[in-house]
């Protein structure tokens, strides 16, 4: 059996880099291109184009504060990002057109990507990983490889996701 190793490194892009105006026309692609408009922020976050990779942590999870230790510091807008995530309303036009609120959707969702990384190592979040593993929203490779555990840690920066997989067996005659 060969073991591989599968190294995911997701890099946000630098705060500075980015324009209100050109962050609000992305928010705004984005929440048109999604099919998902109903529900609260976590769905609709969930649902948005390129986000396939997340899955929707539990609102309990989000909420005890052990699950969150030593994130507070690392945001300017912690509380309005937390509220932000547990809201259980969209965005909409006019939210879109605010500069505070943007302000606060790009902490939001550096915010929810860190507590993603984490629930996804709790049971739970393992579970739902897998459940999304096995119904190929991921997409396959054209060889045969077998899943065999994921682990993840955070920075500000980075999203890092190990993915070991094993080569099956192939017999040739």
């Amino acid at each position: 059996i060969l073991i591989i190793f599968f190294f995911l490194m997701i890099r946000r892009p630098p705060r500075s880099t980015q324009s209100r105006s050109s962050a609000a026309s992305d928010v705004y692609k984005r929440q048109e291109d999604s099919l998902y408009s109903e529900g609260g922020w976590i769905q609709w976050f969930c649902s948005l184009e390129d986000h396939h990779f997340f899955c929707e942590v539990d609102e309990e999870y989000i909420r005890d504060n052990f699950n969150l230790y030593g994130l507070k510091q690392k945001f300017t807008h912690y509380n309005e990002a937390i509220d932000m995530i547990l809201s259980p309303d969209c965005p909409d036009d006019e939210d879109l057109e605010d500069d505070k609120f943007l302000e606060i959707y790009q902490e939001a969702t550096d915010l929810y990507g860190l507590i993603h990384a984490r629930f996804i190592l709790s049971p739970k979040g393992l579970s739902m990983m897998r459940e999304k593993y096995v119904l190929g929203k991921f997409g396959s490779c054209p060889r045969a490889v077998s899943y065999t555990h994921l682990r993840a840690h955070e920075t500000p920066e980075h999203l890092v996701c190990r993915l070991l997989l094993e080569k099956k067996k192939t017999s040739s005659h």
